[in-house]
């Protein structure tokens, strides 16, 4: 497949996984395809020049993204390199966690731009600003947190990585070898950033037990480049914004948020039914809601 690639597709690429059942396509997948479709302006493949899009999807995931093959450069069967890697050895069933930095790791680009499907690009330049960003290093990512004196004690977001050659692929393996290994509670998806900072550490840290066969150039993406609520100053995501992308930018949007506001024997507990009814909770805890309350009194 990725021979059939023309060679400027081949040397940069954005790149996406899916696993677990068809509603997720149908809830996260196609609404991030018609958004990219929206803000780059190219409604498919063919149209497009220079960068590449690839998906990889689980086996059973492939009916439900039929619609969306004309978007993807490629489409890769997720199952297939690890048959062929791991010879039926490495099995990830359930562990959706995982297909993720299999994915990163088999990517079929020189240079990767990997994104989350809640991850928004802002503007038609985004993918441009963010692998021009990430040249520099064999993989570029955000810290979750800041204000740390030692980054490979934290864990790093992998909602946006952007990822080069093959040294900077292979920290993917490794995460997730680490992965497998740290596990979590039978039925649970384990988080991968912990699997991922097991990783960095082993190969970007002075002290790593990888790193002097294995040095790896990692570099921080700026917060104001990768915008996200606990790190950076602004979750604006628009052409204006100097946002290049947005992790879960809905969640920010006060426009998609429902608020009510109420006194006793006002119907507030019949609505907090309702919206428990329809899965729109956590409700926030009782202390919170009464701190709230009077905040506006």
């Amino acid at each position: 497949a990725v021979a059939r690639l023309a060679p400027e597709k081949r040397r940069e690429g954005v790149l996406f996984a899916a696993a677990g059942s068809a509603s997720f396509v149908a809830a996260e997948v196609a609404p991030a395809v018609a958004h990219l479709q929206r803000v780059v302006g190219v409604k498919n493949a063919t149209e497009r020049s220079r960068i590449g899009y690839a998906l990889y999807l689980e086996s059973e995931l492939h009916a439900a993204a039929d619609s969306l093959r004309p978007f993807f450069d490629l489409i890769f069967d997720i199952n297939e390199p690890i048959r062929k890697m791991a010879a039926g050895a490495l099995r990830l069933d359930g562990m959706y966690k995982a297909y993720k930095l299999m994915s990163v790791a088999a990517s079929p680009f020189d240079r990767t731009l990997y994104l989350d499907f809640d991850s928004r690009v802002c503007a038609p330049n985004s993918m441009r600003r963010l692998l021009d960003a990430g040249v520099d290093g064999d993989v570029m990512a955000t810290s979750k947190y800041l204000g740390t004196s030692d980054p490979w004690a934290v864990q790093h977001s992998s909602n946006v990585v952007v990822v080069n050659g093959p040294r900077g692929r292979a920290l993917f393996s490794v995460a997730l070898l680490a992965y497998r290994l740290i596990g979590g509670p039978r039925g649970t998806q384990p988080p991968d950033q912990p699997a991922l900072m097991v990783a960095l550490r082993a190969v970007a840290s002075a002290d790593g037990i990888l790193r002097e066969a294995w040095p790896l150039n990692f570099t921080e993406a700026s917060p104001d480049l990768v915008c996200r609520a606990k790190i950076s100053s602004s979750t604006t995501c628009s052409p204006t914004s100097p946002c290049a992308v947005v992790h879960k930018p809905a969640k920010h949007d006060a426009s998609r948020k429902i608020f009510v506001i109420g006194f006793k024997k006002t119907g507030t507990t019949t609505m907090e039914r309702i919206l428990s009814t329809l899965k729109m909770t956590p409700a926030l805890p009782g202390k919170i809601r009464v701190a709230a309350s009077r905040a506006l009194v």
